[in-house]
């Protein structure tokens, strides 16, 4: 019985995410984020990248890595796998990591091709070869 409050728990604090997100609270969402394990959830991987999505936007890439790596290296695709690569790539560069920013983003246009993120991929690598930094 605990087991299942526990798990209730969990997933209220994924539901309340979502509505901060629809509202437009990402930094009250990346604070729940940041308090609560969603590992056993279904949706853990997913509200692990949107926690390292919204650290990159609060300028935390180096943190945000913690949360994209584990599952950027992974074989796992989809809409999660994308997300986690691309942002994986564009902290590396935010990082000062050039070379594994290129080498990420090389590999999300070789995983994903046409993916949602391949227009500012490529324009991120453009950006790299004249060694400027691109934006989360």
């Amino acid at each position: 019985v605990v087991v299942d409050a526990e798990r209730a728990s969990v997933e209220a604090q994924a539901a309340r995410v979502d509505a901060l997100i629809l509202l437009g609270r990402r930094v009250d969402a990346l604070a729940v984020l940041e308090k609560t394990s969603f590992a056993r959830l279904p949706r853990g991987g997913e509200l692990t990248v949107l926690r390292g999505e919204l650290l990159a936007a609060s300028g935390r890439c180096r943190d945000a890595m913690r949360d994209f790596a584990p599952i950027s290296e992974s074989a796992a695709s989809g809409d999660v796998a994308e997300r986690a690569l691309y942002g994986q790539g564009i902290c590396r560069a935010h990082l000062g990591d050039l070379n594994g920013a290129a080498a990420d983003l090389r590999a999300y246009l070789g995983r994903f091709p046409g993916g949602r993120f391949q227009n500012a991929a490529e324009q991120a690598l453009r950006s790299l070869s004249s060694s400027s930094v691109p934006t989360p």
